[in-house]
C-alpha cells in the first residue's frame, strides 16, 4: 500500500466514528471467555491502530515475522490464520474444530 493509501486508511481506522465500533471489537479481544479468531490481514489492520496506545494492547507486541502465516497460532483467546474461505485445509479446519469443542467443554464442565 502506498504511504498515501496507508495515511488515508490509518486516519480512517482512527476516526471518531469509528472509536466505538474499535472499542467493541477491543473489549471482544480482551475478554478471555471468549474464543476468537482473526485472519492475518485483520491482525496486522489491530496492530496497526495498536500502535496508537489506546486500544488492541494485548496483541500490540505479538511478532508475525517469525510465524508460518499458514499455520493457525494461538495467543491467549486469540487465534490467528491466513483466512477462513473455501480454501482452508482439513487439516486447519481439525484444528480449529478441536479449540472450538474445548472451549465448549468448559462452558458445560
Amino acid at each position: 500500500m502506498a504511504n498515501k493509501e496507508k495515511n488515508v486508511y490509518s486516519d480512517l481506522l482512527n476516526s471518531k466514528t469509528n472509536y466505538i465500533h474499535l472499542q467493541k471489537i477491543d473489549q471482544f479481544l480482551n475478554d478471555k471467555s471468549k474464543l476468537i479468531f482473526i485472519a492475518w490481514g485483520v491482525f496486522k489492520d489491530l496492530q496497526m491502530i495498536a500502535k496508537s496506545d489506546v486500544l488492541f494492547q494485548n496483541i500490540k507486541n505479538i511478532n508475525l515475522k517469525n510465524l508460518n502465516q499458514f499455520e493457525l497460532h494461538e495467543y491467549e483467546n486469540v487465534n490467528i490464520h491466513t483466512h477462513f474461505s473455501n480454501a482452508i485445509s482439513k487439516e486447519t479446519i481439525h484444528k480449529l474444530s478441536a479449540k472450538i469443542n474445548k472451549k465448549l467443554n468448559e462452558y458445560t464442565s
